[in-house]
């Protein structure tokens, strides 16, 4: 097992306790479900910054009366997040203090880029948080993404790819949304194809709900895949970024691996797993992460407020 990723710590935030952690400065992204408003209210910080992405579509007598509200009418991941920090935040603003970013309403490219981003400016110690729903609001039935636009390589995980594509792998993180899953699989068909499922899941029927939506897409009729399926917990990043390393290991003393793609599709914390992980071993590689990007998504899909985990992202430790 490589080790080096679990010198990270995550944490059960305790709101309320005189223990609990405070920071210099909190950024989330704003959206409609309670567990995002309810933890940047609870949240200790000398400064907050409520973010408003494209794709939730909020005009602006929608969002929130507050000093720190920074909204995007349009733009992809790369130029949002470098619009918020470079000129919103400003990159001075983080140095030496200590920030905290919620995952939770931020979409799956923007954490990715993120984390590739504040690395690259010298930011390497920060923390992340991300609070579970108790349930998905209409369980397997939950849409989170709308009118998926294009399947692409996310900004700033794109590789080095080779012209030999024989022995090229997919690697998908498994999650509820069905259509992102069968764009993702199709756009690779020629692939070897391997499943991350988020086992232990967020709660105890996450697991087979997520299930119940895979026999929408391609890898309900693939014979091979019982050989191609491996797991990680939904809430730990530290440990996917772990599996997906120790996987990557195995293929290759097993095979050559010309191409690697990589689709991270379900839990926030299981992107920021990809994200570690990629960072550490992957890049000036053939590899890249590819996504299925979307025009919109809904500004709540869960029901309830869980536990809020805090992800200490100490890159310069595991690298």
């Amino acid at each position: 097992m490589n080790l080096r990723y679990l010198l990270n710590r995550k944490q059960v935030l305790a709101f309320g306790q005189p223990s609990v952690q405070s920071w210099d400065v909190f950024i989330s992204a704003y959206n409609s479900s309670e567990r995002v408003q309810q933890v940047f209210e609870r949240v200790v910080a000398s400064r907050k910054y409520w973010v408003a992405l494209p794709e939730y579509g909020y005009a602006k007598d929608e969002l929130p009366n507050h000093p720190d509200v920074v909204s995007f009418a349009d733009g992809n991941e790369a130029e949002v997040i470098l619009s918020l920090i470079k000129q919103h935040i400003g990159i001075e603003a983080l140095q030496g203090k200590k920030f905290c970013i919620d995952i939770t309403g931020f979409m799956r490219p923007h954490i990715l880029f993120l984390v590739q981003y504040l690395q690259a400016v010298g930011l390497e110690s920060f923390d992340m948080i991300y609070t579970e729903p108790e349930q998905y609001g209409r369980k397997e039935h939950t849409d989170f993404s709308r009118d998926v636009d294009a399947v692409r390589q996310v900004s700033g995980f794109e590789g080095t790819h080779i012209d030999e594509i024989a022995n090229d792998i997919l690697v998908v993180g498994v999650g509820y949304d069905d259509e992102l899953i069968s764009r993702v699989v199709n756009e690779k068909d020629g692939a070897r194809l391997y499943q991350l499922r988020s086992l232990p899941s967020l709660s105890a029927d996450m697991y087979q709900e997520s299930i119940l939506r895979l026999d929408k897409t391609p890898l309900a009729d693939n014979p091979d895949m019982e050989d191609r399926v491996f797991f990680a917990p939904a809430n730990d990043p530290f440990v996917v970024a772990t599996e997906l390393s120790d996987k990557l290991q195995q293929l290759r003393a097993r095979n050559s691996v010309d191409n690697i793609y990589l689709s991270p599709l379900a839990t926030k914390p299981q992107t920021l797993g990809f994200a570690l992980f990629y960072i550490m071993e992957l890049r000036n590689q053939p590899a890249s992460i590819i996504f299925p990007f979307s025009t919109s998504y809904s500004r709540e899909t869960s029901a309830g407020v869980g536990r809020t985990w805090c992800y200490e992202i100490r890159l310069a430790e595991v690298a």
